[in-house]
């Protein structure tokens, strides 16, 4: 009887990945295990937009639209303006937040700048799963569910988590 019902769970749990396996990095286009900056950064920014009040469909949207933009790292982010980036994200459906979440993609990328890349905070916290969750709410925006969502993806690039 276990058997039967181990089969039945595996043929679920296939059924499942198989509707809904696609991981957010996957959707992105963003090979998160190459572990680069650039990759990294082009992670935070999803991360910024899924942790806004916002759809996850309209927040996958403004990433595209970021990475379209080419705001593929925090330099190229850091050297747009506040408006540029505040037109990107309302014509890909972020309205709502737009202006503040503008805002927040500028400053994660001036934070980023100043101590260098993502990576660094993970030799900060000593590859410490609990102190990166931690370290990632410094951004602005990014709480608690942000850290898990930003956690989520990056373990295969950092097995720690």
């Amino acid at each position: 009887m276990v058997s039967r019902h181990s089969d039945e769970a595996k043929q679920i749990v296939a059924a499942l990945l198989a509707m809904h396996g696609r991981t957010y990095c996957d959707e992105l286009a963003i090979n998160i295990a190459r572990n680069t900056p650039s990759v990294l950064f082009r992670w935070l920014c999803p991360t910024l937009l899924f942790s806004a009040r916002i759809n996850a469909s309209v927040a996958i949207a403004a990433a595209r639209a970021i990475t379209r933009r080419g705001w593929t790292s925090a330099r190229k982010m850091a050297a747009s303006t506040w408006e540029e980036r505040t037109h990107v994200l309302n014509a890909a459906g972020h309205a709502r937040y737009h202006e503040s979440t503008s805002a927040k993609l500028g400053e994660a990328s001036a934070l980023l700048l100043d101590r260098c890349d993502l990576r660094r905070l993970r030799e900060r916290a000593g590859r410490d799963a609990e102190e990166e969750h931690r370290l990632i709410q410094e951004f602005k925006r990014i709480g608690p569910v942000g850290a898990d969502i930003f956690c989520r993806e990056i373990q295969i690039a950092w097995p720690e988590l």
